[in-house]
């Protein structure tokens, strides 16, 4: 294994595993000629690389899984998000043609009022006599225009 390859803190990494004390040391030659004084031979010295390496491996694939998990989390929640607006601008829209409606049904309501008042009042109730009771004639004008649908502060 040529340690002259590996970079510094992979050298510190082996070192570690090899039980060699590198806190004063802090040269990449220095660190080199330490893991050649250990009396590790090459075989021992492979095998902790590559437990490292395993290590190593096993840490980049943990972060990566959170990674992904963080990503699916943030489109989660940016789709319950955007379907939290959809749902609000379809309740809006909502309103707004239970307004337009409304407005609609009053407009309706006018023009039945308006339509009425083309009609002469001649025509739908008989005439008021000097000699009938003027009582019996103002129920059938009220009677008369519920029934034609005029609003009451449009009677005379």
């Amino acid at each position: 294994m040529d340690l002259n390859k590996l970079r510094k803190p992979d050298l510190v990494l082996l070192c570690q595993e090899l039980g060699i004390e590198v806190a004063t040391i802090h040269r990449k030659p220095l660190l080199i000629q330490a893991v050649k004084d250990s009396a590790a031979d090459a075989e021992e010295l492979a095998e902790c690389w590559e437990l490292i390496q395993e290590r190593m491996k096993r840490a980049q694939e943990v972060e990566e899984r959170e990674r992904l998990m963080f990503e699916r989390e943030t489109v989660r929640r940016k789709e319950e998000a955007e379907s939290q607006e959809r749902e609000l601008e379809r309740l809006r829209l909502q309103l707004k043609i239970a307004e337009a409606k409304g407005a609609s049904d009053r407009g309706t309501e006018n023009g039945e009022i308006q339509a009425g008042a083309r009609v002469s009042m001649r025509d739908l109730l008989q005439p008021y006599k000097m000699s009938e009771d003027i009582a019996l004639f103002l129920v059938n004008f009220e009677r008369t225009c519920v029934r034609m649908g005029f609003d009451r502060a449009t009677w005379p």
